[in-house]
């Protein structure tokens, strides 16, 4: 009785991890989409054109179709692309972009942590951003 304890005990705990590991890894999805977004927005238009084709790229070495999803699909790759091109994100306490293998999976449009970053973002760092 003891070892079925146990490993009832253990199953919850390995689930609530999981579970715990990929709301961070959603939450960091949603802070690369805005920021994404808002740098995007700030670029020159040969730095867009770049962006969009380094994205492209990324997608079809990657196995996705070569369209997005949405908004968020598209900035999700738009972030990995400014990763590679070394694009900093630009914006105080944010040095990098967060490590994501692939954004069409990471985070979906509506995902409640998207509302939360960008709150974030506009009380810590005044960026006003958010993403359809």
């Amino acid at each position: 009785m003891e070892i079925l304890a146990l490993v009832a005990t253990l199953l919850v705990f390995i689930f609530l991890l999981r579970r715990n590991l990929a709301s961070g890894k959603r939450a960091d999805a949603a802070l690369n989409v805005l920021l994404a977004k808002h740098v995007f927005s700030k670029s020159s238009p040969d730095e867009r054109e770049r962006i969009e084709l380094r994205a492209r790229e990324l997608m079809a070495e990657r196995g996705q179709a070569p369209e997005f999803i949405g908004e968020v699909d598209r900035y999700g790759w738009h972030a990995l692309a400014m990763k590679d091109l070394g694009i900093a994100p630009g914006v105080k306490g944010f040095k990098d972009w967060k490590a994501i293998a692939n954004p069409s999976a990471a985070i979906k449009a509506g995902d409640p942590l998207l509302r939360t970053a960008g709150y974030l973002l506009k009380s810590k760092c005044g960026i006003d951003v958010v993403v359809n």
